[in-house]
């Protein structure tokens, strides 16, 4: 997913203990949490969890003259196989963001992208109470 860099926000996993970059797990970062990554060397992987939209997904994309190779879907996750000739029209249809493609994929900016790493600073921030101070309060 290197060539992407520079036009698409180009993210990868993080270990979210220890806040490394997994470096060999890139994928496009597309809107309401959506992922484009590499099946193989000509096939791409559009992902994310939903409920029960694949039908109609499916077809949008072949009005639109995509061909989606397979159709690995649940009733909770969105999994469609695609050329990766069809990048641009995918990406634009599943909103995939350019904002910060020049970001290194490994680079910690990328962490605020996930909504983990949101819910783990909300918490420790929660965590955090403010000290009282106390004044002496002896009668003169």
């Amino acid at each position: 997913m290197e060539k992407y860099v520079g036009i698409y926000r180009v993210v990868c996993e993080f270990d979210r203990r220890m806040l490394r970059p997994c470096k060999g797990d890139t994928y496009i970062y597309c809107a309401k949490g959506g992922q484009i990554y590499r099946f193989d060397k000509d096939t791409l992987i559009y992902y994310r969890q939903v409920i029960n939209q694949s039908n109609r997904v499916v077809n949008s994309l072949k009005d639109m003259g995509i061909e989606v190779i397979k159709d690995d879907s649940t009733s909770k996750e969105l999994q469609l196989y695609f050329n990766e000739k069809d990048i641009n029209v995918v990406a634009k249809f599943f909103k995939a963001r350019k904002l910060g493609a020049n970001i290194k994929p490994t680079s910690k900016n990328n962490l605020k992208l996930f909504r983990w790493y949101k819910n783990k600073k909300s918490r420790e921030n929660c965590n955090k109470r403010p000290q009282i101070k106390r004044f002496n309060s002896q009668v003169v």
